[in-house]
């Protein structure tokens, strides 16, 4: 019963705790098109919820695959589907460029379905598909131009990890320590049209369409780092 809790606890930690940050250059571009960048600090998870087997893993046991799955064994998983949620904020600055006035915060939830393919024990390749809620607070003034607002996007996204420990090999309990630190790559696709009235705000000419936001992240994968520390 024991190890049965334990492997319950192990499939529900299976999160990557992700802390996502625009760089310089994104962060520039991305201050083009309105409200932004957001920034995602440890508030995010990327939960494995099916793994496909490798070749060599078809004739393992159902059991084994499972554990395969949630303790990313790179030999004996070739994919994975995810479910991946992050809260972030735009640190509450100026929305738009013509509209100095307008300082508010922007809050950005973004929920996701990816599949990643795993081409080596380093990187995995895959897509996903995004469904993002933003949303403003009313100023603390009640204002007849700047009122709360919620809108959903939905979005394609390539998705891109990179495993910088993927190839070294560790034995025992500990064999799963190189699986532990990724690095994450990621760009959506938005192909409507938003403006300021989205944002609540009816003085500012904002206008964007097709763009994208990109963003890089430092995940920590929970689930082999409990295998090695309770085998």
């Amino acid at each position: 019963m024991r190890r049965l809790t334990f492997a319950v606890v192990v499939a529900l930690l299976t999160v990557s705790s992700v802390a996502r940050a625009d760089s310089p250059i994104l962060e520039y571009i991305e201050g083009w098109s309105g409200p932004g960048p957001y920034v995602v600090k440890f508030t995010g998870a990327d939960i494995r919820v099916a793994c496909l087997p490798s070749a060599a893993a078809k004739g393992d046991s159902v059991r084994s695959q499972f554990w395969a799955c949630y303790t990313d064994n790179p030999s004996r998983v070739r994919g994975i589907f995810m479910f991946n949620f992050s809260f972030a904020d735009n640190g509450g600055k100026q929305l738009f460029a013509d509209d100095p006035n307008d300082i508010r915060k922007v809050q950005q939830a973004t929920y996701e379905i990816a599949y990643m393919q795993r081409l080596n024990s380093i990187v995995d390749v895959g897509g996903a598909i995004q469904w993002v809620r933003l949303s403003t607070d009313a100023p603390a003034t009640p204002s007849t131009v700047y009122v709360a607002a919620t809108g959903w996007r939905t979005a394609p996204a390539i998705r891109l990890t990179f495993t910088p420990l993927g190839f070294m090999k560790f034995s025992g309990a500990a064999g799963g320590l190189s699986r532990i630190v990724h690095l994450q790559y990621e760009s959506a696709y938005f192909g409507g049209t938003w403006s300021a009235a989205d944002f609540g705000n009816s003085v500012s000419r904002y206008r964007a369409s097709k763009e994208f936001q990109s963003r890089v992240a430092v995940s920590i994968d929970v689930a082999p780092l409990l295998v090695a520390i309770h085998h």
